[in-house]
C-alpha cells in the first residue's frame, strides 16, 4: 500500500514537472532527482524515524498501564502518511533547484531567510508528524540540513547561470 503511494507521488511529480513547470527538467538525470530524493526521504523515515516513533508510542501506552495493540489499518495510515511526508520534505533541494533556475530565489535570499525558515520548518514538522516531540525533531533536523543543502544548490545554479552569461 505505501509503495503504491510512493510510486504514484513520484509519477505526479513528473507530471508537475512536465505540465506546470514547462518541462524545466530537460534531461533524464534531472528527472530522476525527483525519485531519488523522494526515495531517500522515505528510506530515512523507515529506518530512522519508525523505530524511534514506535518505541516512543509503546512506552507511552505502557507508562499509563495500557496494553498497546496495533491495528493494520492504523499502522498503514500512519506509515503511509509518514513515508509520504518524509519523501516530500526530502524534495526541498529539487524545488530549490527549480526555483533558483527560474530566478525566484537565490542563495543570498535563502541565507537571509534562514532564521524564519527554522521557525517554518518546526511548524511544518509539528503539522506533519504525530503529537510527539521525537517525531517532530526527527523531521525538523533533516529539513534544516536540507535547507542548507538547498542554499548550496541555489548557489551552484546562480554560478552556472553567471558562467553561461559570460560565455555569451
Amino acid at each position: 500500500f505505501p509503495i503504491h503511494q510512493i510510486g504514484i507521488t513520484s509519477m505526479g511529480l513528473h507530471l508537475i514537472d512536465n505540465l506546470a513547470l514547462g518541462g524545466l527538467a530537460r534531461t533524464c538525470a534531472e528527472r530522476q532527482r525527483w525519485s531519488f530524493f523522494f526515495a531517500l526521504g522515505a528510506t530515512f523515515c523507515f529506518y530512522a524515524v519508525f523505530p524511534v516513533a514506535f518505541t516512543f508510542f509503546v512506552a507511552e501506552f505502557q507508562s499509563i498501564g495500557v496494553e498497546p495493540t496495533l491495528r493494520i489499518s492504523e499502522y498503514l495510515a500512519f506509515s503511509s502518511r509518514m513515508l509520504l511526508a518524509f519523501g516530500a520534505i526530502f524534495e526541498m533541494p529539487v524545488f530549490a533547484y527549480f526555483l533558483a533556475r527560474v530566478g525566484v530565489v537565490d542563495h543570498t535570499m535563502m541565507i537571509g531567510w534562514f532564521r524564519y525558515a527554522i521557525v517554518v520548518i518546526f511548524i511544518v514538522a509539528a503539522i506533519l508528524t504525530p503529537a510527539d516531540a521525537a517525531s517532530q525533531f526527527l523531521m525538523a533536523v533533516p529539513m534544516t540540513v536540507l535547507y542548507g543543502l538547498s542554499i548550496g544548490v541555489a548557489y551552484l545554479v546562480r554560478r552556472d547561470r553567471q558562467a553561461d552569461d559570460e560565455e555569451r
